[in-house]
């Protein structure tokens, strides 16, 4: 089976779980079409239901009162949601969705702009696509199951350990200790849909993460891979935290670019996220910059500016933003994620009697 078959019948038949009375919704922007029609024959191999095409970019037709309906019949009628990922298809309608990416000419482009031909680009992107998101020789359905069976592990140990706070460092000067917030609970990017089964809703993903109390952090941490700001790349870039606030930051390239990013919205200066992911994950072995938070948040382990998942507490289904925020998870307008993770990263739990425990060591898991 050619790779880009296996791909998309990883996201149909496992990430999605389709099955044959589902409804599907594929959502992308039009210069997407090509794997949207690829993804709606794969998915009218297994499902007799209703499986749509909305192109975004182009569906501009609806008033405020149709969105409304549409998306409330979709719900009704338990439709499954594929988001092919790209900047012109971005809000989505309330349906358990996947999100996935396909290789575009314009993001090609970006990832090797010394790649003159834009078909060999898109091609290239393609493969590494395909090597990020565990497409090989083998049977990319068992890999995936085996991959997401040790992330659900490390968070059951994770989630065992009731960490009362974490301390990060490495050799190129990050310290720093943040709490994870009152009643959290390690996740992974796997839902419940309304069938019962579980989806994998980011295809790739490398991750476990929490939230912090938005009010804990307190040392120094360095990135160590570039972040995006208003289409530009801000590079080698720290961030000194005091009672959970950036109080002073700087870059080697951009740092007026930072500071924005900082003071664009209330509490974008404080963490909404904790995220663990070893220096083995094909991501990071790719060593590429892909302009794109799917993948460049899973080169590594990772912390994000402003708003935090509430998801990540226990018992947080009915909660009100207020008792959110009482609970300590930040709340803001943006979620930006920073790759902070290194050959040498190592994270220590302590627990609430004061017991260390080395939870990563030498960028990899050690629980």
């Amino acid at each position: 089976m050619h790779r880009l078959e296996k791909y998309t019948d990883l996201i149909i038949r496992k990430s999605l779980n389709i099955k044959s009375n589902d409804n599907l919704v594929i959502w992308c922007g039009e210069s997407q079409k090509t794997f949207a029609q690829i993804a709606k024959s794969c998915a009218k191999q297994k499902t007799d239901g209703d499986v749509v095409i909305c192109f975004t970019d182009k569906d501009n037709s609806f008033t405020q009162e149709e969105l409304v309906q549409r998306n409330s019949l979709w719900k009704q009628n338990r439709y499954k949601l594929l988001w092919i990922y790209s900047d012109d298809c971005t809000d989505t309608p309330p349906l358990p969705w996947v999100v996935v990416n396909a290789a575009t000419e314009s993001w090609a482009k970006q990832v090797f702009p010394h790649i003159a031909d834009e078909k060999a680009a898109t091609e290239q992107l393609w493969k590494c696509i395909f090597d990020a998101c565990r497409i090989d020789e083998d049977d990319p359905v068992e890999n995936w199951e085996k991959h997401i069976a040790c992330l659900q592990d490390k968070c059951a140990k994770l989630n065992g350990f009731d960490f009362d706070c974490l301390h990060f460092e490495n050799s190129i000067g990050t310290d720093l200790w943040i709490k994870p917030v009152q009643g959290h609970r390690w996740i992974n990017c796997t839902a419940q849909a309304a069938d019962g089964e579980t989806i994998i809703t980011n295809i790739p993903t490398e991750e476990v993460f929490t939230s912090p109390d938005k009010n804990s952090a307190n040392g120094i941490v360095y990135g160590t891979r570039p972040i995006i700001v208003d289409g530009e790349t801000v590079t080698d870039f720290y961030l000194r935290f005091e009672n959970g606030q950036v109080v002073d930051c700087g870059a080697k390239t951009n740092p007026h670019l930072l500071k924005k990013l900082l003071e664009s919205c209330e509490n974008a200066d404080r963490l909404g996220e904790i995220a663990i992911v070893p220096q083995s994950s094909p991501i990071s072995q790719l060593g590429l910059l892909w302009y794109d938070t799917s993948f460049d948040e899973n080169a590594g382990c990772h912390l994000a500016l402003g708003f935090a998942y509430p998801d990540t507490i226990r018992d947080f289904a009915g909660k009100t933003s207020q008792q959110l925020c009482e609970k300590g998870l930040n709340q803001c307008r943006i979620h930006e994620d920073f790759v902070i993770g290194s050959s040498d990263m190592k994270i220590t739990g302590v627990t609430f009697d004061k017991k260390e425990v080395i939870v990563f060591e030498n960028g990899e898991w050690c629980i």
